[in-house]
């Protein structure tokens, strides 16, 4: 019972260390209002992990915003971006590679998959 109480204690700070950093990906499949094309946009998020949470920026280039709403669940991260029509949630996991995929959820509603890959 001590080792799995350890190993819960520590697995926040192992996930902290894993999403600190820059990090940016391709969504494809994003509908805008008024196109009727499917666009692919560049996404970005500039994470930092300490003391139990994340604090940072995200959005598409150009237009980042601060992290707000932020929730930390064992490997998974949620937080939202203020944009001008309204919220769009990211959730992504920490899939052990230096990569975080999930999805994200535009303030339309639509929900597409995303895979953040470090920066270096």
């Amino acid at each position: 019972m001590k080792r799995f109480l350890m190993v819960c204690a520590f697995f926040p700070l192992a996930l902290s260390a894993a999403i600190t950093g820059n990090w940016s990906a391709k969504v494809s499949g994003v509908t805008f209002t008024g196109s009727a094309l499917p666009q692919t946009v560049g996404v970005y998020a500039n994470l930092t992990a300490a003391n139990g949470t994340v604090t940072g920026t995200a959005g598409t280039a150009g237009a980042t915003s601060a992290i707000q709403n932020v929730v930390l669940s064992g490997s998974t991260v949620t937080f939202t971006v203020a944009e001008k029509g309204g919220n769009t949630k990211f959730v992504l996991t920490d899939t052990g590679a230096p990569t975080l995929s999930g999805t994200v959820t535009l303030s339309t509603g639509q929900v597409l998959p995303v895979t953040l890959t470090s920066i270096k």
